[in-house]
């Protein structure tokens, strides 16, 4: 059981070491390059809901504001319904 555990934590002690943000690895610069890559794009959905979550808090419906109507213009003077 002692012995599991030791390698257990030398493993993750490897693995915290070997993703370094200093080394300049192949493996490291993709690593570190597809974890920010995430972040941002997990940094951006909780930026976008708290933004969508503070508009949605003061949008006050107004029943009686009157909306504006464009008026209709017809090419011929004619209007004719159709028949049903």
């Amino acid at each position: 059981m002692k012995n599991s555990q030791k390698i257990g934590f030398l493993g993750a002690l490897l693995l915290i070491v070997s993703c370094s943000t200093k080394k300049d690895a192949f493996l490291n610069r993709n690593y570190n390059a597809l974890t920010t890559q995430y972040n941002i794009l997990y940094n951006g959905g909780v930026a976008f809901n708290e933004g969508l979550q503070e508009i949605n808090a003061s949008y006050e419906d107004d029943f009686f504001e009157l909306l504006p109507i464009e008026p209709l213009t017809f090419k011929n003077k004619k209007f004719r319904l159709p028949k049903l």
